[in-house]
Protein backbone atom coordinates (compact mmCIF):
# COMPACT_ATOMS: atom_id res chain seq x y z
CA UNK A 1 0.00 0.00 0.00
CA UNK A 2 1.06 3.55 -0.63
CA UNK A 3 1.50 5.95 2.31
CA UNK A 4 -1.77 7.71 1.36
CA UNK A 5 -3.68 4.41 1.29
CA UNK A 6 -2.22 3.50 4.69
CA UNK A 7 -3.23 6.92 6.00
CA UNK A 8 -6.83 6.40 4.86
CA UNK A 9 -7.01 2.93 6.42
CA UNK A 10 -5.34 4.25 9.58
CA UNK A 11 -7.96 7.01 9.87
CA UNK A 12 -10.86 4.60 9.40
CA UNK A 13 -9.42 2.14 11.92
CA UNK A 14 -8.71 4.91 14.44
CA UNK A 15 -12.34 6.03 14.33
CA UNK A 16 -13.68 2.46 13.92
CA UNK A 17 -15.45 3.65 10.79
CA UNK A 18 -16.19 1.14 8.02
CA UNK A 19 -18.42 3.53 6.06
CA UNK A 20 -17.56 7.00 4.77
CA UNK A 21 -18.81 9.49 2.20
CA UNK A 22 -16.85 11.15 -0.58
CA UNK A 23 -17.07 12.18 -4.22
CA UNK A 24 -18.12 9.57 -6.81
CA UNK A 25 -14.51 9.06 -7.93
CA UNK A 26 -13.46 8.21 -4.37
CA UNK A 27 -10.88 10.97 -4.11
CA UNK A 28 -7.55 9.66 -2.83
CA UNK A 29 -9.31 6.37 -1.96
CA UNK A 30 -9.65 5.54 -5.69
CA UNK A 31 -6.78 3.00 -5.63
CA UNK A 32 -8.39 1.27 -2.63
CA UNK A 33 -11.65 1.12 -4.57
CA UNK A 34 -9.86 -0.35 -7.59
CA UNK A 35 -8.31 -3.03 -5.35
CA UNK A 36 -11.67 -3.91 -3.76
CA UNK A 37 -10.60 -2.77 -0.28
CA UNK A 38 -13.30 -0.08 -0.41
CA UNK A 39 -16.61 -0.55 -2.24
CA UNK A 40 -19.42 1.84 -3.17
CA UNK A 41 -22.66 1.07 -1.37
CA UNK A 42 -26.22 2.18 -1.74
CA UNK A 43 -29.64 0.82 -2.53
CA UNK A 44 -31.84 1.28 -5.57
CA UNK A 45 -33.59 4.62 -5.41
CA UNK A 46 -31.24 6.08 -2.81
CA UNK A 47 -30.52 9.77 -3.35
CA UNK A 48 -27.26 11.42 -2.29
CA UNK A 49 -25.33 14.56 -3.08
CA UNK A 50 -22.52 14.78 -5.61
CA UNK A 51 -19.95 14.91 -2.82
CA UNK A 52 -21.66 12.45 -0.47
CA UNK A 53 -21.49 9.05 -2.17
CA UNK A 54 -21.36 6.26 0.44
CA UNK A 55 -18.48 3.77 0.44
CA UNK A 56 -17.57 0.98 2.85
CA UNK A 57 -14.88 -1.51 3.67
CA UNK A 58 -16.48 -4.97 3.31
CA UNK A 59 -16.71 -6.95 6.57
CA UNK A 60 -14.15 -9.67 5.64
CA UNK A 61 -11.59 -7.01 4.66
CA UNK A 62 -12.40 -5.00 7.80
CA UNK A 63 -11.80 -8.05 9.98
CA UNK A 64 -8.31 -8.52 8.47
CA UNK A 65 -7.52 -4.81 8.83
CA UNK A 66 -8.62 -4.68 12.48
CA UNK A 67 -6.53 -7.78 13.24
CA UNK A 68 -3.53 -5.86 11.85
CA UNK A 69 -4.50 -2.46 13.32
CA UNK A 70 -1.02 -1.88 14.76
CA UNK A 71 0.49 -1.68 11.27
CA UNK A 72 -1.67 1.33 10.34
CA UNK A 73 -0.73 4.46 12.24
CA UNK A 74 -2.91 7.56 12.33
CA UNK A 75 -1.84 11.16 12.74
CA UNK A 76 -4.56 13.81 12.65
CA UNK A 77 -4.18 16.38 9.86
CA UNK A 78 -3.54 19.92 11.04
CA UNK A 79 -6.48 21.20 9.00
CA UNK A 80 -8.83 18.45 10.21
CA UNK A 81 -9.50 17.20 6.67
CA UNK A 82 -10.30 13.56 6.04
CA UNK A 83 -7.44 11.79 4.21
CA UNK A 84 -9.46 10.63 1.19
CA UNK A 85 -10.75 14.10 0.27
CA UNK A 86 -9.02 15.97 -2.55
CA UNK A 87 -9.06 19.71 -1.92
CA UNK A 88 -11.08 21.54 -4.56
CA UNK A 89 -8.05 23.63 -5.57
CA UNK A 90 -6.03 20.47 -6.24
CA UNK A 91 -8.53 19.13 -8.78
Amino acid sequence: MTPKEREIIGYLLHYNQRVFQTTPDGGYAAPLIAKGVVCPIGIAGQVFGAHQVPFEIPRPVWDVLTANRATFSYKQASDGAVPWAIHWMAR
